[in-house]
C-alpha cells in the first residue's frame, strides 16, 4: 500500500477513543480472522517504513492506533502515534491524503 505520512505537533486531545493496532488485532483472533491479522501485521510494518522515511526515530510513546476512512468499495485504514522525542510530534499514516492535515 501507498501511505501518506504527516509529522503534526501533538494534539491537545487524545485519540484514545479509538482502537489500539493491538486490540484490532485481538478482535481479528478471537473471530478466526488469521487472514485479516497477516494483513494487519504488514500494513502496519509499511506504515512504519514509510513513517520512517518521513524521519521518524523509530521510538513509540504508546502503541499506534487505528483510525478508518470510508472508501467507495471497502474501507481503508490508517494509524497515529506519537514519538518520544523531545516534542512529542504525532505521526499519522494514511492510505491516502489527508488535505486538512497539510500545512
Amino acid at each position: 500500500m501507498s501511505w501518506t505520512v504527516y509529522r503534526i505537533e501533538r494534539a491537545d486531545t487524545s485519540f484514545y477513543w479509538m482502537r489500539t493496532f493491538a486490540e484490532l488485532c485481538e478482535i481479528a483472533a478471537e473471530e478466526g480472522e488469521l487472514f485479516a491479522q497477516e494483513v494487519f501485521e504488514a500494513e502496519i510494518e509499511g506504515a512504519f517504513e514509510a513513517a520512517r522515511e518521513a524521519g521518524w526515530d523509530g521510538s513509540l510513546n504508546e502503541e499506534p492506533h487505528v483510525f478508518i476512512l470510508p472508501a467507495k468499495v471497502e474501507f481503508k485504514f490508517g494509524f497515529v502515534w506519537t514519538s518520544l522525542d523531545e516534542e512529542r510530534p504525532m505521526f499519522v499514516v494514511a492510505p491516502e491524503a489527508l488535505p486538512w492535515l497539510e500545512a
